[in-house]
């Protein structure tokens, strides 16, 4: 009985948030069979993520023994980078040509199900091994926390595809849909494992900040939601042979 309430607290906080997402994309929603391949593409990240921390040596780091240099090294390369890596390059596997991506709100909502897919494994073996208190913290922190590092790999990831589909290079976006969740989960993990209170105490305000600003990036890129297909200028002539110019979409 215990195991399955530890089961249940671990896997809700990730069902609770597919859900949120799900219904804020309002233009056209995802179907459910993409929906679950993207979680199961998070699922990969895992292994993706277990391999390269194995290659680099970094399992099993004593953050309570190592300097700020080193925390802050494991924090931001030896986590964030291989983490973000993992998801963001299972991310790119599935999107790249996947036709059901078809509108910019579409890159988050992908982004955020792959986070999901790798944030739940991650908070099932997390609570299985530490108890319902570990567990309802990670709850409320890190798999929104993953949650919302997906939402910004979206928000960029959708940018750059926007630019690419209308024949523009933009590979600052698609850099930044790596490079920014790299450098806020790095953020989040250092002030974690700092030890120190002043850091600690600007975690706290970093989780609120995240809350508030991955929110209003969903609403933001929900009212501005637009197919990803190239614009076109073409001309209106009314019966009057009046004419105007406007764009129109055509799909690539």
């Amino acid at each position: 009985m215990d195991k399955l309430l530890l089961l249940v607290i671990s896997v809700l906080p990730s069902i609770i948030i597919a859900l949120l997402i799900y219904k804020a994309d309002k233009k056209e929603r995802e179907p459910k069979k993409e929906l679950i391949k993207s979680f199961l593409f998070g699922i990969l990240s895992v292994i993706l993520t277990l391999l390269l921390s194995f290659a680099f040596k970094v399992v099993d780091f004593d953050t309570e023994n190592a300097n700020m240099m080193e925390i802050f090294i494991y924090s931001f390369v030896s986590i964030a980078f291989v983490e973000e890596l993992s998801k963001w390059l299972c991310s790119y596997l599935f999107l790249r040509k996947n036709k059901e991506y078809n509108y910019i709100f579409d890159g988050i909502v992908y982004c955020v199900y792959v986070a999901l897919g790798f944030a739940t494994v991650e908070n099932i073996l997390y609570t299985l091994d530490s108890g319902i208190v570990i567990g309802l913290i990670r709850a409320i922190s890190t798999v929104p926390a993953h949650a919302f590092f997906g939402v910004t790999c979206g928000y960029y990831y959708s940018l750059y595809k926007f630019d690419k589909v209308n024949g523009k290079k933009n590979n600052k976006c698609l850099f930044l849909s790596l490079a920014v969740p790299t450098i806020l989960h790095g953020f989040y993990d250092f002030c974690l494992f700092s030890g120190n209170y002043l850091l600690v105490i600007t975690y706290i305000v970093f989780v609120v900040v995240l809350y508030v600003s991955s929110i209003k990036k969903i609403k933001h890129m929900a009212q501005i939601d637009k197919p990803l297909e190239k614009e076109e200028i073409y001309v209106n002539i009314d019966e009057n042979n009046n004419y105007s110019i406007s764009e129109k979409d055509i799909e690539e």
